[in-house]
């Protein structure tokens, strides 16, 4: 079930997409036939002073099921923050790992 979104200005390669899907396809918990990962390339960015910039973040987002403990969780965003850093040089990164309240499919 996980949903693994990625964000950004910028095209980023499927094969980094990939790499960083395969880095949470190894973390405890997640079953890789389960997990589905979508790239969001943002038409408009905007930071700080709210004008449209060249932004250069790159926000990706683990959409979890309700049920693991908070440590797991940061540890499982700072596990796939260090590879997308590994990944992704000169781009703001964030990560940031959510329980899904209600899901249906």
């Amino acid at each position: 079930m996980p949903h693994l979104v990625i964000e950004s200005s910028e095209n980023i390669e499927s094969e980094i997409i990939e790499s960083i899907h395969l880095e949470v396809a190894s973390q405890e918990t997640v079953n890789i036939e389960s997990l589905k990962t979508r790239f969001i390339l943002c038409q408009a960015a905007f930071e700080a002073n709210f004008s449209e910039s060249n932004s250069n973040h790159v926000a990706i987002t683990l959409k979890l099921l309700e049920g693991r403990s908070d440590e797991l969780k940061r540890t499982m965003a700072n596990n796939i923050l260090s590879k997308a850093k590994s990944l992704i040089r000169d781009r703001q990164l964030s990560v940031e790992v959510i329980d899904l309240g209600i899901y249906a499919k």
